[in-house]
Order: C-alpha cells, then structure tokens, then sequence
C-alpha cells in the first residue's frame, strides 16, 4: 500500500520517481554486466591460458636453463684443468710423461660428477688418442662406446658452431641401459679451434622431465621440448600417453614455420581437434618449448560459465527489483512522517495550496523551504561560536598555567569543548631548538599547527593533552590524568612520540621540561614553575633533551673544584701551545666538576667563566691583547659564554678560543726562531774559521748554553758541530776550486785544527776527499 502523501504530490512524488529510477539503473547495470561476461567468457578464458601457460613455460624454461648453466661451468672448469689439457694434446704412439695423469684425471672427473648427483656419466675423448678417460676408469674407445656406454660416436662439426652462446650442446637423447639419457658435450680446449677432444655428459632425461612435468600445467595440458633440428627432447606424460608421433611431428613443422622467440597459435590436429599452443624458445640453447592446451577443455569450461552467468543475472534482477521496492518504501518513510505533521500543523489545504502555487514542487522542496529559515539561523549562531572557541580555550588554558583561575573549572570547560576528565594535572614546557613556533615546516604548516595535529591523534585513554603557545620558541603542554594510573612514562611516551615524530619528518628537536604532578587544577603553576627549572638544566643535559625536574634537584653544597694550581698548569700547557695537552687538561678539569645528572647550571656558567678568566690572564702574561690572539669579534669571552646554551656549546666554544691562542703563541715562537736562526747565522759567518763551541755561542746570544744546546737543533734542523763544519766545508769548496794553497793551509784558514780532521770532515759530507774534488775542477 503505497503512502498517503503520494496523494498530494500525484506524478511529482519523490518516491514514484525513487522506484522508477532505481529500476532501471538496477536492470541495465545486471543485464550489460551479465551480457558482457556471458559473451566474453570464452575469449578471456583462452586468453587466460594462453597467459599462464606462457608463464609455467617460461618457468620451466629458467630452471632447465640453470641447470644448463651449470653444466656449461662445470664443463668449463674441466676443460680448463692442466690435466686435462695435456691429455688433450696427446697422440697415439705418444709416451704419456706423467704415469698418473690418467688416475687424476679418472679422480677429478669422479669427483665433479659425485658433487653434482644430476649428472650420469662423464668421459673425455681425445681426438688423436685412442683412450676414452671416463668418470670411472681409462677405457679403449671401442670398448667404451660398444660395453660401458653403448652409443653411436656422434659426428659433430664444432667449427661450425663457435657462435653459440654456450660451449656446451645437447646432442639429443639416447637409450642406455634400459634409462633415457640426455647427452650433452662441449669441444676442448676451450681457447680456439681446432679441437683437441670432446667432453661429454650424460643427464637422465627423467630429471629435466621433472621440470615440464608440473601440476600448474594442468592435468590436460601437454608439454614437450625440441632442438633446432625439429627431434623432441622431453615430453610430459599427458603428451607420451594421449598424442601419436605423427600429431607432433607437425605440430613441430607448424612452430617452426613461426618468427620470433615466443608466442601462441592455434593448431588442428590431423583428426581435426584443435589446441591452443604456447611456446617459447631457450636462452642458452637452441631448445624451444611447447605446451599444448585442447580447445575443447577451454570450451567446456566456458559454458559452465554462461550458464552460472545467465542464473546469476536472473537472481539478480529478482533481487534487485525486490531491494529496490523495500529500499525506496524506508527512505519514504521519515518523509512521509514529516508531511503528515506538516498536514496537522497547517491543514491539508495548506499543503495543496503550497503545491498548486508552485508545479515542480515535491515532497523534499516543501520540507525544505519550511526548515530552511531555523536551518540559516541556528549555522549563523553556531559559526559565530566556532569562531570563538579556539581563543577562547587558549585564554582559559592561559589563566590555568598562571593561576588566575577560581573556583570550580567544570561549567566552563563544558562551555568551551575542554575536556579535563581527570583530578591530576602536569605540565611540560617545550623549547624550540634552532627554529620558531611559526616556522613553516610541510605543506604551509607552521610548528604549532602540527603540535595541535599530534595532541589530537595521540591516543591515551587515561590521559588529555592541549597546548599553549608562549613566546615565538616555547610551548606549554598541559597533561590531564587519573593520578591513581599515572605516572612518569606515560608522560615520556608522550613527550618522546613529539620529538620522535619532529626528528623523523622535520629533522628538528625540542628541549623539554617537565614538572611535577599535582592533585588539583589550582596547583597547576607551580607545575609550570617545576618545568620552566627543569628547562634551565639544557645547558647540562644538552639540547633536544627530556628533563625530568625530579632528575635534577640541587645537590646540596655544591662547590666549584678549580684550584689556583689546576689553572696554572693549564696556563704552562697554553705557553707550550701544545693543543692536544690543553684539551686534556680542559677534559680533566670538566670532568672533576661537572656531573651530568645532577650538575647545576650555575656551576657551569661559573666553572666555564673561570676558565675564560684563564685565557685572559695568560694572554695578559704573554703580553698580548684579547684583539690579537682572537680578533674583534671573539674579545667579549664572558657574553658568548652565556650564549651557549648547552654544555656541549660552551666546552666547543672555549676550545676554539684556547686554539686560538695556541696558534697564537706558535706563531710568535716561529718568528722569535726565525730572529735567533740569523743570529746564529750571522757569528758563525764572523767567526767560522776561529775555534768555536757552544758556550762562547750562548756568551754572545745573551743565553744560557744548556737553552741553547735544546733549542739549537729545532731552530737550525742540525747540530751545533755540523752546522760550523758546513760552513767551513763551503768555504773550503771555494778555496780548494781558485786557489792553488795546500790542504793544510786551506784546513787553517777554514778553523780545522789539524788537515786530518778536515780531510775526515770533508769526506763525510761530500763523499771523496779535498785532494779528490780539486782534482775535479
């Protein structure tokens, strides 16, 4: 029975036009649905099994390829063995050299074929020799081919096969023994013709066989491979049981005649069935292979097809006419509700004449315009407070951490979408480091925005979080719990989940401080003043840090460890300009005053002051100025000092000034040595041919010999004595070149005492004697 609003509406109704619609969307959608799968089925189902197939083939392929591979190394290795190329090279009538040749190579050809159990057999036969050298013993080559391995000597121009991808190739198949064995050989040596011998290696037919004779095939699908000279090499057991030789003799004469390494045809037997044929070629060998899939199968399961495909389209026109009727009467069902208040609250008559007034007018239009004013005026009062919500919750939040709240905080929380189930409260201040709150850091979002994003998704079901901006780095986070399950990894895991999340996206980090948890919202400051404490501990704990203000109480007494000695060895190490001894010294006074867990700030900030105090009295006492050991823009130690705000910045900083000064003091050591050198220089030039020693040296310096004799090496790069005998040695050259004067005058005038000492000294450093480098010139 339909609806009695329909009445009023007549052919305008909704609900007619809901019906019809659906209707016919219903049974157009089923009948192309099932037309096209109906008349489809059979063209997709081939092409379906024209692509497995070419995929299991393609599989089989691969692993017959492999071992193929493995074969070709295998052969490869052995044909490579010196045993094996000297007994390639024999003859006959040849004395073999080497009487265990044969036995070794028996040994190592035993050997490969125990290491890979696929192989049956393995012989080398030597061209010019009359001796097959088998897996198993030395055999005659008649004996051999007619007893051990009965078989036909295959006659096989390697010559002209060099353009193979691989040396080894299948020589087809064979019967020995009762088994099918597939042979393959390569030519050896493997440098160049002309060949000495062939390698061969037998494979039971059986163990590629395994590879075609797949269950993904399917139990109606034939398999089979062939070489290029059209012989069938392997065969499935669908093939070997329901196909005749003839049939795939010209199955093989049809993919021949194909172009290209892979494709389909359809082939017709000669008994007139047709079959779906897939094949595809090898990569290392000239094999291809097929598989043969009947037609008639693919057709049988067609028709099973269409006919599961024509019930299920007519169920589902049943079903869906039926659907649609039920579905359309339930969505009537509130309209016709609010028509039949409407009709009571203003009469029939007012429905009618609403309707009359306007022909296109339907059920939905009349509810509308009748809702439409409240609907305008209640979103305009709602976007209005929406507006205001935000600021609003952030000025309450505000007054909460600064303690300007009274009195119960439940009526206005509700009021403005606050929820703060719990009776305890915490607060964590979080500190940018090296970047703003406003900072835009993805998709125009700032710092902040992504912080609101992570209250919202981070889940906790005893726990509320919100945030207040503070200053342009900092952020206040308010933590709402039941005081009876809190507790501080929650807390941790909260923290960490913000800075992991900023660190893994952002590569940025923030310092936090958190204080500790209070049972009452009116003891939320003095959290905020716990975490603001724990926040000044960065400067021990680093930046990026989570600091707990449990973890760093003051320690009672705490006192500065930086003796008036302790400064003055690091002042002497400084002198030396020695920078590895002055880091370890810092290191040593750092790590005797500073503890990282319990260090105060103000014991670095005033540990750290006294040792730029250090720097400035050394540079003082080496009289230099803060300007010329460190430039303009480094002399105010103390205000970069308080600049860093992590330990880990103070101590880089205080080492790059104690480099400096380290520089400094080497630098000016260099010239003072540059200033002595030339001194030195200049009295030996005075004095070189007078007797000379090292006191009278130091006499005329105005230094102590003992000073002089360390430091006289380091300045001049030699010894006192080698220094005053090279000049004379050069002076000496002079003399002994222009001059026609004796060795033993020359040996006076240059300060020799005597011509023996001077022939001795000569010799040393030029390598032949006075008279020797006159008689040179």
């Amino acid at each position: 029975m339909l609806p009695k609003s329909i009445a009023i509406f007549r052919h305008r109704s909704v609900f007619v036009k809901w019906l019809l619609i659906l209707n016919i969307v219903i049974l157009l959608s089923i009948s192309i649905v099932g037309g096209i799968s109906y008349w489809t089925s059979s063209s997709l189902l081939i092409q379906e099994a024209e692509k497995s197939s070419g995929v299991y083939l393609e599989q089989a392929r691969d692993n017959i390829d492999n071992e193929i591979i493995v074969l070709e190394s295998l052969s490869q290795q052995i044909a490579l063995q010196p045993e094996t190329r000297r007994a390639l090279y024999l003859s006959a009538g040849t004395e073999v050299s080497d009487p265990t040749l044969f036995s070794t190579l028996v040994k190592y050809l035993s050997t490969v074929k125990f290491s890979n159990p696929m192989i049956g057999s393995l012989w080398l036969d030597i061209q010019n020799y009359p001796t097959i050298i088998s897996n198993e013993a030395k055999y005659e080559k008649s004996f051999y081919y007619e007893s051990v391995f009965p078989m036909k000597r295959p006659d096989f121009d390697w010559a002209k096969n060099v353009s193979r991808p691989l040396g080894v190739r299948s020589l087809g198949t064979l019967e020995v023994n009762g088994n099918t064995m597939l042979l393959f050989a390569r030519p050896a040596p493997i440098e160049e013709p002309p060949y000495k011998g062939v390698l061969y290696a037998s494979v039971e037919a059986k163990d590629f066989a395994d590879r075609i004779n797949n269950s993904k095939f399917g139990s109606n699908t034939g398999v089979f491979v062939m070489d290029a000279e059209e012989h069938i090499v392997l065969k499935n057991d669908w093939v070997r049981q329901e196909h005749e030789d003839s049939t795939l003799d010209q199955l093989v004469q049809s993919i021949h005649q194909q172009t290209g390494t892979e494709g389909s045809v359809h082939f017709q037997s000669s008994k007139g069935e047709p079959f779906l044929v897939v094949y595809t070629t090898s990569k290392v060998n000239d094999w291809t292979y097929v598989s043969l899939i009947p037609i008639a199968t693919l057709m049988e399961k067609s028709k099973r097809i269409q006919s599961t495909t024509v019930i299920a389209v007519l169920l589902c026109l049943g079903c869906g006419l039926i659907v649609s009727y039920v579905l359309s009467r339930r969505i009537y069902e509130p309209i016709n509700k609010i028509i039949q208040y409407i009709k009571w609250i203003e009469g029939k008559e007012a429905i009618e004449t609403r309707s009359a007034a306007a022909p296109k007018q339907d059920e939905l239009t009349l509810i509308n315009e009748l809702i439409n004013t409240v609907h305008d005026r209640y979103e305009s009062l709602k976007t209005t407070f929406e507006k205001q919500v935000p600021a609003l919750q952030q000025k309450f939040l505000n007054d909460l951490i600064e303690g300007r709240t009274t009195g119960p905080i439940e009526e206005v929380i509700s009021g403005i979408r606050l929820r703060l189930p719990y009776s305890s409260f915490q607060i964590a201040v979080m500190e940018s480091v090296d970047f703003t709150m406003t900072e835009k850091v993805s998709n125009g979002e700032t710092v902040l925005t992504v912080l609101g994003d992570i209250c919202s998704q981070y889940a906790v079901g005893d726990m509320c979080f919100y945030y207040v901006p503070k200053h342009n780095n900092m952020a206040v986070f308010i933590v709402n719990s039941e005081s009876r399950i809190h507790d501080l990894d929650k807390m941790y895991e909260f923290v960490e989940y913000i800075n992991g999340t900023f660190d893994r996206l952002y590569n940025k980090r923030f310092t936090i401080g958190i204080g500790k948890m209070y049972a009452n919202h009116n003891d939320v400051p003095l959290s905020y003043v716990d975490a603001l404490m724990a926040l000044q501990y960065k400067v021990v704990k680093g930046q990026g840090q989570i600091i707990f203000v449990d973890e760093v109480r003051r320690r009672e007494a705490e006192t500065l460890n930086y003796s008036m000695d302790m400064e003055k060895q690091l002042m002497n190490k400084l002198k030396t300009s020695d920078l590895d001894h002055v880091k370890e010294a810092l290191d040593r006074i750092l790590e005797m005053n500073i503890d990282v867990q319990h260090s105060s700030p103000e014991l670095i900030q005033n540990l750290f002051r006294a040792l730029a105090g250090t720097i400035i009295r050394t540079i003082y006492d080496i009289e230099a100025t803060t300007e010329e050991v460190l430039g303009g823009s480094g002399t105010d130690l103390y205000a970069e000092l308080d600049r860093s705000n992590t330990l880990e910045d103070k101590r880089s900083y205080i080492i790059k000034v104690l480099s400096s000064l380290c520089r400094y003091i080497e630098q000016r050591n260099e010239n003072q040595y540059e200033q002595l050198y030339n001194k030195i220089k200049e009295y030996v030039e005075l004095h070189y041919h007078q007797e000379l020693s090292l006191p009278q040296l130091g006499e005329a310096l105005n230094m102590s010999p003992s000073y002089l004799s360390s430091k006289f090496k380091e300045i001049t790069g030699v010894k006192f004595v080698d220094f005053v005998n090279i000049r004379r040695i050069e002076q000496a050259k002079l003399y002994l070149q222009e001059t026609d004067e004796t060795i033993n005058g020359i040996s006076e005038k240059v300060g020799f005492v005597n011509a023996n000492t001077f022939i001795k000294v000569f010799k040393k450093h030029e390598g032949i004697t006075p008279g020797q480098f006159r008689s040179l010139k």
